[in-house]
């Protein structure tokens, strides 16, 4: 008995010894490759149904253990997945300390498979070439992700500005568009995966884009031929291995209806090989009579991927437009008060077909990272596309303003690109705490733009086409608008290459040097000028930038642009090149990942900026236009329930060198001094209504300058379309595998002017008069997306 009982006390003192030191434990301090502490890794065990998340300083623990063999995974968006195999013995700690290495692929597949419904990236996608966080970059960039696009309702191109500071929307619809950005028309400088410096027609769909990044200030360098005021640059959803299948329906005001697909995957679960299309359309009506419009597209990318982060992907795009009766300008005299019903329109259905855009896109591009870390990437693009059709415009009032008078156009613009680049990056140490970020690379572009038109009037102008504004007659037969005055048609493009190379030393992970600087030849050709004109330009890069913690910076920036000019001159001569520069300061931070703040302050001078005479197509060349500014953003999650998104803007550009002292002072045409966007949104997480959320937005926009220098009279320089403030709200409901989005725009039914110009001293009795768009009256989008899979 007393035997027994020894045993059993034995048994239970060894149970009890084992239960104490049956399990194990691993802990340690995770790094990002540049010697800081990671934080918000995601650490998991193999067959430990838990995760734990590394804290403010990278440290990790995970306890109670079972001894046997594991793989643990550390994952960080930006960041290359960490793997490693470790035996955990009983009763005994390991203390595995190691650094995660950045991702050198597209972000946008980052995004896509940590978390899609994120408002907040850390780097820019690849095809911008910038090997740097953008906490590290000294210039203002934000970026828009999908959660960001879908929650503002955004289905085009066109909406896309009051997402960020810093950019306005210039003219367009559903198909066309144009931006302004930092106080300046940026005519070529909307981007696509990369490729750009091109007269894009068709503007993208809402659905077909995985993220949208806004460069503020001189690009050149780092994605080829640019405005000084900054570009655009869309990033198409692609290939990246994840399966996605997902439809979106959307309906809304003005007979809209959209639809949508988007499927990918890989072709088997070994496969090298993996897919990516959408397809969608859109067609809508408007508020004004007459109005319709369609919008076609597709997008297929097929990617092999023969070895980590190395691949090889094809991509295919088109996009096709048609719209009518696409312009309703109303008359005022003050800016307010509108002389026509907000409904009219003075173009005759009968007279005219209606406009065409198109665009066809194809790339290819590879990604090749070597053992040692560097990465070789290159690309190749053909672009090409075209807006032709007809419309009408008014081109006369009678004394009272109860007759107008138009004309009738036809044209063609087809345009096209070949593009083709190849860069490399990679980093190294000399010393103990110097690093160096090094790009380096080559880009060749062959750009062209032909035009085609012709107007029908005769010598009263216009008077064949009379409308009368209170009993509108819309009967106008087609064989009377055949009698055309043509214009001689022309043809010009541009040929460039160039070498740019970037050091981004840091030095003691606090202060940072931004050295670059991009070599270009270009060779410019127009068809009333025989000559073949060359250019060449060094343009230098200076930042100097310092990191107050990971998460927070200091910078300053002074930048150079060479841009190559083509457009006929009204004297027939050849335009100079624009040649700028930038000095910019600015801060930025990021809060827990999920908050971005930009702030900057910015001065912008161009010089030799072609002008156009919107009446001839014709341009001259001003002197000089410089640029001051303020740019304030802040975007992302307050928290787990608030998200916020608001920009402020203050811009003031204006003439400041010219042949013709009457120019001086004269304001960019279209440019506010201050504009605000903002949206604020509420997410419930919890109880009975959660994955419902609500919020409001605000648009406030201040006098914009709506004259142009050289066609308006110098004394009305200063006209402007007075100030409105515009309202929206949002709604959403997420589910499963559905979400369900609700957006009203226009919520006080404001009638303003959005848009517009100043005509002078050419109305009735010798008055000056506004002539413009009206804002859209209330109206709201329902956009149904489910997830197939």
């Amino acid at each position: 008995m007393k035997k027994t009982l020894s045993i059993l006390l034995f048994s239970l003192f060894v149970l009890k010894g084992t239960y104490s030191q049956n399990s194990g434990a691993i802990y340690g301090t995770v790094k990002t490759s540049d010697g800081k502490a990671a934080s918000r890794v995601t650490i998991q065990l193999s067959g430990k149904n838990a995760t734990v998340i590394t804290d403010d300083h990278g440290h990790y623990n995970i306890r109670n253990i079972i001894p046997g063999n594991y793989m643990l995974t550390a994952t960080l968006v930006g960041y290359e997945p960490f793997n490693e195999h470790i035996v955990i013995e009983a009763g005994k700690s390991i203390a595995l300390h190691f650094q995660l290495s950045e991702s050198q692929q597209l972000l946008s597949e980052v995004v896509v498979v940590a978390n899609k419904k994120t408002y907040v990236v850390a780097s820019t996608s690849a095809s911008l070439r910038l090997n740097t966080p953008l906490i590290e970059t000294p210039q203002n960039i934000s970026v828009a992700t999908q959660q960001t696009i879908k929650d503002f309702g955004i289905t085009g191109t066109s909406q896309m500005a009051r997402l960020t500071s810093g950019i306005t929307k210039g003219w367009g619809n559903e198909n066309d568009f144009s931006f302004i950005i930092r106080g300046t028309y940026a005519w070529a400088s909307l981007f696509k995966n990369g490729v750009g410096g091109v007269y894009w027609n068709q503007q993208s769909d809402g659905f077909m884009i995985d993220r949208v990044e806004f460069v503020k200030g001189p690009a050149g360098f780092m994605i080829g031929n640019s405005e000084p005021g900054g570009l655009v640059n869309e990033v198409f959803k692609q290939a990246d291995g994840v399966k996605t299948k997902q439809v979106m329906l959307g309906y809304g005001s003005y007979n809209l209806f959209r639809a949508g697909i988007d499927f990918g995957d890989r072709f088997s679960t070994k496969s090298k090989f993996s897919y990516r299309v959408i397809v969608g359309g859109q067609t809508t009506r408007s508020f004004y009579d007459f109005y319709k419009s369609t919008r076609m597209y597709g997008v297929a990318s097929l990617r092999y991927t023969y070895k980590d982060n190395s691949y090889v992907q094809l991509m295919a795009n088109r996009m096709e437009g048609f719209a009518k009766a696409d312009n309703s300008n109303n008359i005022t005299l003050d800016g307010k008060n509108f002389i026509f019903p907000k409904t009219f329109n003075s173009i005759d259905p009968n007279a005219i077909n209606g406009t065409e855009t198109d665009d066809t896109y194809f790339r290819i591009n590879n990604q090749h990272k070597f053992k040692n870390g560097w990465t070789l990437k290159g690309q190749f693009a053909l672009v090409s596309g075209i807006w032709k059709g007809d419309g009408m415009y008014v081109s006369k009032f009678s004394s009272k303003f109860d007759t107008l008078y138009r004309d009738v156009w036809t044209g063609s613009w087809p345009t096209g690109l070949m593009a083709a680049q190849a860069f490399i990056d990679g980093k190294f140490t000399t010393g103990k705490h110097i690093e160096h970020s090094v790009l380096s690379g080559l880009d060749f572009g062959d750009s062209w733009y032909k035009g085609e038109w012709s107007a029908a009037y005769d010598s009263t102008w216009g008077s064949n086409f009379p409308l009368l504004v209170a009993k509108p007659t819309y009967n106008l037969n087609r064989d009377w608008v055949k009698d055309t005055t043509s214009y001689p048609g022309y043809k010009y493009g541009t040929l460039w290459m160039a070498w740019y190379g970037q050091d981004h030393i840091k030095i003691y992970n606090k202060f940072i040097i931004t050295l670059a600087g991009r070599f270009s030849l270009t060779k410019t050709v127009a068809t009333w000028d025989t000559a073949q004109v060359y250019d060449k330009k060094f343009t230098p890069r200076l930042g100097f930038t310092y990191l107050i913690s990971k998460n927070m910076s200091v910078y300053t920036l002074y930048d150079q642009t060479f841009l190559p000019q083509t457009g006929r001159k009204e004297d027939n001569t050849r335009a100079k090149p624009l040649t700028g520069s930038n000095v910019e300061v600015g801060y930025k931070a990021e809060i827990k990942s999920r908050l971005a703040i930009n702030a900057s302050l910015f001065h912008t001078v161009k010089n030799d900026v072609l002008v156009q005479n919107p009446a001839t197509q014709l341009y001259v060349q001003r002197g000089q236009i410089t640029i001051n500014g303020f740019e304030f953003g802040v975007i992302g999650n307050i928290n787990k329930n608030i998200m916020v998104n608001f920009n402020y803007t203050f811009t003031d550009a204006k003439i400041t060198e010219d042949p013709d002292p009457d120019m001086i002072g004269f304001p960019n045409y279209g440019v506010a001094k201050h504009v605000t966007n903002a949206m604020i949104r509420y997410k419930f997480t919890q109880s009975k209504l959660k994955g419902f959320s609500a919020g409001l937005g605000m648009q406030l926009t201040d006098d914009v300058s709506v004259v142009w220098a050289g066609w308006t009279d110098p004394k009305d320089k200063k006209k402007t379309i007075p100030a409105y403030t515009l309202w929206d709200a949002n709604a959403g409901y997420d589910w499963k595998k559905i979400s369900l989005q609700i957006n009203v725009f226009n919520l006080t039914n404001q009638q303003v002017l959005v848009s517009g110009w100043w005509v002078s001293d050419d109305g009735p009795d010798g008055r000056g008069y506004y002539s413009g768009s009206i804002s859209t009256p209330i109206n709201f989008r329902i956009a149904f997306f489910y997830k197939l899979r």
